[in-house]
């Protein structure tokens, strides 16, 4: 799933509605504290749910509420809503008349805690619309336009399938329909929230190196990714055994201290014990010197150093296999601080691998090597004039 396009309304220094049209590689640049990283932190924000504060309102708002949508292509990205059946965002409608898969999160910086909203763009076939409906109400509008729910064979045609039939029915009969925003419950049991936990399953993943934090091999995107590595590898082993007895032999000693605890709580106050694994904290990795045990960890060596060891974590990312990506949007923040011109030629070549790979990258830099070598379509211009901010390809 790439990300095509986003839109910030009141967000941070764009006071207005401002658009930005993305491709595979993206080189974000523009004067000093005109707002390149801006584009980077929405992303951070909207993608990684990091915490809002009031300051993410743009000082000239006329509204408390600033929203980012976010546009993305959702390709043949297979989705399960109901019943274990895989459908996909399009034959859910689920979709823009261009196919795009269209988020969006309002915050309203007026409260006490600040949690965005969210919205999917979808069509909508008014009085006769059965996105949200229950079983009892799909039955019942199959009914009333003769759509037939029972198979030959007396099997009754699936709620996936039943939907599938009321969209060919209402498309074929020229009903009416618009496309609109639709608010997702985030908790709950309701379609509604399928649809939500679908929608935030699919969202790819945002890794986000910023300017003025020392990179290192502690950083959270590699030990995310060394995390999973880990995970899917003990996946993959037999550890049920072992899970059993370490559980076993923790359960038993938990159920004296439970009884203990039981027997001075009143009777609605009862507590179980519980045991879970989380078997990637296990795993940590590192750098050091080679037949130095002695020598200095990474996250001591020069800055240039260690973000050369970053670009070769990229160049490996660059060199995987697609069909092992998660899907992951690159944000750097000038990271060609510290490094020699010809250090930047080459991170410019890793960044290029990495987007041809099937990663996306924003990139926000000063460096005239990176923009030189850069397709010029590939280059978006941060400007600021007064309280006017705007982003030109």
């Amino acid at each position: 799933m790439r990300l095509v396009q986003m839109v910030l309304n009141r967000y941070r220094a764009a006071s207005e509605e401002v658009t930005l049209t993305l491709e595979p590689y993206n080189v974000i640049v523009g004067r000093n504290d005109t707002g390149k990283s801006v584009l980077l932190k929405a992303l951070d924000l909207f993608l990684n749910d990091t915490e809002a504060c009031p300051e993410i309102l743009n000082a000239y708002a006329d509204s408390n509420e600033c929203e980012i949508e976010l546009w993305f292509d959702p390709v043949s990205t297979p989705i399960t809503i109901d019943e274990s059946v895989q459908t996909s965002w399009a034959a859910e409608e689920l979709v823009s008349k261009e196919g795009l898969l269209c988020v969006k999160k309002p915050w309203d910086t007026s409260k006490s805690k600040i949690k965005p909203e969210i919205f999917i763009f979808r069509k909508i076939y008014g009085e006769n619309d059965f996105l949200l409906s229950s079983e009892k109400d799909l039955l019942k509008l199959c009914k009333s336009f003769g759509i037939e729910t029972v198979k030959a064979n007396g099997e009754e045609y699936n709620n996936v399938e039943k939907r599938a039939k009321l969209r060919e029915h209402l498309t074929h009969k020229g009903f009416d329909y618009d496309y609109n925003w639709e608010k997702l419950p985030t908790t709950g049991t309701s379609r509604g929230k399928r649809i939500y936990d679908a929608l935030k399953a699919s969202l790819p993943r945002f890794e986000y190196f910023h300017a003025d934090t020392p990179l290192s091999e502690s950083d959270n995107a590699i030990q995310k990714y060394f995390k999973t590595v880990a995970a899917d590898a003990l996946q993959s082993a037999d550890i049920e055994d072992l899970e059993t007895q370490v559980t076993n032999a923790v359960k038993s000693v938990l159920a004296r201290v439970s009884s203990k605890i039981n027997q001075v709580v009143p009777e609605d106050q009862q507590v179980e014990p519980t045991v879970s694994f989380n078997w990637n904290n296990l795993v940590s990795t590192g750098f050091r010197t080679a037949g130095d045990e002695t020598s200095l960890p990474l996250s001591f060596r020069g800055d240039g150093f260690r973000r050369i060891t970053m670009m070769s974590y990229f160049e490996y990312l660059a060199e995987e296999s697609a069909e092992h990506h998660q899907q992951v949007i690159f944000g750097f923040e000038e990271p060609e601080t510290y490094l020699h011109p010809a250090a930047q030629e080459q991170l410019f070549d890793k960044f290029v691998a990495m987007s041809e790979s099937g990663y996306q990258i924003l990139v926000t830099t000063h460096s005239p090597v990176i923009v030189a070598n850069s397709d010029k379509s590939k280059l978006h211009h941060v400007t600021m004039n007064g309280r006017e901010y705007s982003v030109n390809d």
